[in-house]
């Protein structure tokens, strides 16, 4: 009898606490931090598909087209920022700020679909020969139709060892940007 009881008791105490976890953890939706301390952040969405990436510059992002990372064993992007991404997984724009040896910049970027950037909010900072430099403004550019993941296939069927053919660049250039508009680029000398 001492027994059933005590498995009873036992069975109960265990409800009780898988219960409590369990309105717990559901109540854990809207977490509060004071101060959060991170090298990168990834917002995601269900489905992990990233939509905003967060970074310091050795952790951050690099272009993707469908998820997929572009030139990954040529690519460096040593920059903080702040990276936007849609939901089929390409890179669509982005905001950076930094300082460098040569100077500083600031920039926010909207890119084409499935292609780089086309339209720059930017202001930069150099020195050149001891003297400082600014420039800012908005830069517009035009690019091809083709997606940016095969022109860098293209690119790099052409380049052997860092070294472009002259004939594969003729061919390639109309993948690149075709023309370029710069408004309001002023550059002052401080």
């Amino acid at each position: 009898m001492v027994m059933k009881k005590l498995s009873l008791i036992n069975l109960v105490l265990l409800v009780g606490i898988i219960a409590h976890l369990l309105y717990n953890q559901s109540k854990k939706e809207n977490i509060h931090f004071k101060r959060l301390t991170a090298e990168r952040i990834d917002i995601v969405g269900e489905n992990g598909n990233r939509f905003i990436v967060l970074s310091n510059p050795k952790d951050q992002a690099l272009a993707t087209t469908n998820g997929e990372v572009i030139n990954p064993e040529k690519t460096e992007r040593n920059t903080p920022g702040l990276l936007f991404f849609n939901s089929e997984g390409d890179e669509v724009g982005g905001l950076m700020f930094d300082k460098d040896n040569q100077g500083t910049y600031q920039m926010l970027t909207f890119d084409q679909n499935k292609n780089d950037q086309i339209m720059v909010l930017r202001k930069d900072e150099y020195e050149e020969n001891g003297k400082w430099f600014r420039q800012y403004g908005i830069e517009i550019s035009e690019r091809s139709e083709k997606p940016y993941i095969e022109i860098i296939k293209e690119y790099n069927s052409i380049n052997v060892d860092g070294i472009v053919s002259s004939k594969g660049y003729i061919a390639l250039i109309p993948s690149f940007v075709l023309s370029g508009l710069l408004i309001e680029f002023s550059q002052f000398q401080t």
